[in-house]
């Protein structure tokens, strides 16, 4: 499902993943992988990286971010090792949020690349979270700004499944935002 507005944003993803993380034991032995990744979109600039970091920060989770390009460009020729890499790190640091973000540099429609290193990590990335075992205590987010060019297998059930679109903030937001920075700012510097 999609979402609006940082309110429901920040409401939908708390959901998917403060439950399951204060509440692992149960949702461990659900029999569906009730456990799914996110995918949050919208323009650059609309806090996306922000809203994810402090959802780790609300629910005790170690943050480990990935950067997109990053994986592809760090290991020429070996770009599935860097997924793979990626996850790894992520395990290692459970319990943790894995932020995935510029996702649509790693895992664009496959087809498309003469090379074939962006479906071989397409195909990388599937297999990375399909790997129930692995992902127990890893709640994986994706980040874009253009969702359109994900490629769908990506988004299906079970993946990174939920959708939360994030706007720039609205003018009553930027001024809720603005009165709160600014009664912090006066607070902290009226000693």
């Amino acid at each position: 499902g999609d979402v609006g507005g940082l309110e429901d944003a920040k409401r939908t993803l708390q959901e998917t993943v403060e439950m399951p993380a204060k509440y692992p034991q149960i949702f461990g032995k659900a029999p569906l992988r009730v456990r799914s990744g996110a995918l949050v979109y919208g323009p650059p600039g609309c806090g996306k990286t922000m809203l994810v970091g402090a959802l780790a920060g609300r629910c005790g989770l170690n943050f480990v971010s990935v950067q997109g390009p990053e994986v592809l460009n760090k290991y020429i020729g070996q770009s599935e090792q860097g997924v793979r890499d990626a996850f790894a790190k992520a395990q290692a640091a459970r319990p943790c949020l894995m932020f995935l973000d510029e996702f649509d540099a790693v895992a664009p429609h496959r087809g498309h690349d003469s090379t074939g290193v962006t479906d071989r990590v397409v195909n990388q990335l599937l297999t990375a979270l399909d790997g129930v075992e692995g992902l127990e205590g890893v709640f994986v987010i994706a980040a874009t700004s253009r969702p359109d060019l994900i490629d769908s297998a990506l988004l299906r059930p079970g993946r990174l499944d939920m959708h939360v679109r994030l706007d720039l903030p609205s003018e009553e937001e930027r001024r809720d935002i603005l009165s709160r920075v600014l009664s912090k700012v006066a607070h902290d510097g009226g000693e």
